[in-house]
């Protein structure tokens, strides 16, 4: 293991950070070197980190700079060739880092391995995904998703065919639990810091893609990952996720891309000014479609649906009641639209 880094990004995560290093624990006696990047949290998970893993390396920031951030400073602060990207709140089963690593050591054509994420019950949590197409900004997060949840374009975009249950190579693996070769990737920064905190994991493995690497899903290797449990605080959740969509279309689609999904994301947010508008089941009612996406629609929320914060937001919400709440509402929509249409 003494080729190997395992990389932490951890905001605000104490007691899943604490179960995550536990899980690392077998790696680093075994040589690996594991790094905590933490982005400014202020629930104690600096200390937490420090007296649960003496063993590993823990950088605190001053101030929050985001995922894609923390990331960039863990792989500019190792030199191993190999390196596990894995956020804090999820936990390496056995025997899973020593997977991904023997496949990598085997086949020197590919710059990516990914294990199968599981559900805290044991389920398999799909996470594995297409890359997006200019198609998947009119079909995902618009008021098609729920008109078309099992379209052509959105069963391909999730995969939906396929179980996650089975190894294959793939286009996106999340980025939550990544083994990555470093010699594939011949920069000081791993991943794009025009995306944030969304999307610089779809960049990389398209970028990957591009220059003939190929990506390993292994579902043998095994995760269990709390799916959001640091993002779902983020009180910018949504703007951050159209901000960042909107920045890899600019990339990989040029302007054409740019106007095409601020186009979406306006069909998108005149879809949630209507059902502002008209409160009492409007036509327009938001329902999350059969394939289960995590993207929100333009709304200021804390947190995607699928999520425990997620969820406690959408029973608020459900408790509003009257036409004054609601047209209150709209102040917050219509200034982060204004600023997004704008960027």
């Amino acid at each position: 293991m003494n080729e190997l880094t395992v990389i932490i990004p951890s905001w605000n995560t104490r007691e899943l950070l604490r179960r995550c290093l536990a899980s690392c624990e077998p790696l680093a006696r075994a040589g690996a070197q594991v790094l905590v990047v933490d982005d400014a949290s202020d629930d104690g998970s600096v200390a937490a980190a420090r007296s649960t893993a003496p063993w590993a390396t823990v950088v605190a920031s001053d101030r929050r700079r985001g995922f894609t951030a923390a990331v960039n400073r863990g792989w500019q602060l190792t030199e191993r060739s190999f390196v596990l990207l894995l956020n804090a709140d999820a936990e390496l089963m056995d025997g899973c880092a020593d997977r991904l690593l023997k496949h990598l050591r085997a086949q020197p054509d590919y710059a990516v391995a990914a294990p199968r994420h599981l559900n805290p019950d044991g389920s398999t949590q799909r996470g594995v995904m297409a890359f997006p197409r200019p198609m998947t900004a009119l079909c995902f997060a618009t008021p098609l998703e729920r008109w078309l949840p099992r379209g052509r374009e959105l069963r391909r975009y999730f995969m939906a065919d396929w179980d996650q249950e089975n190894s294959r190579d793939v286009e996106q693996p999340p980025a939550s639990a990544l083994m990555l070769r470093r010699a594939a990737v011949a920069r000081d920064e791993l991943l794009d810091g025009a995306m944030e905190l969304f999307f610089s994991d779809v960049d990389l493995c398209h970028r990957l893609r591009q220059e003939g690497w190929r990506l390993r899903y292994l579902a043998q290797a095994l995760v269990v990952h709390e799916r959001g449990a640091s993002t779902a605080q983020r009180g910018d959740f949504v703007v951050r996720w159209h901000g960042d969509r909107l920045a890899y279309y600019r990339k990989h689609f040029g302007r054409a891309g740019v106007v095409w999904v601020k186009l979406c994301t306006l069909f998108a947010a005149s879809d949630e000014l209507l059902n502002r508008l008209w409160n009492s089941r409007p036509v327009l009612r938001h329902r999350r479609p059969a394939l289960g996406s995590t993207a929100p629609a333009f709304v200021v929320a804390p947190a995607p649906p699928d999520t425990a914060a997620g969820a406690q937001a959408q029973r608020g919400q459900h408790d509003q009641r009257g036409q004054r709440g609601q047209r209150e509402s709209l102040g917050p929509l219509l200034r982060d639209l204004f600023t997004f249409l704008r960027s």
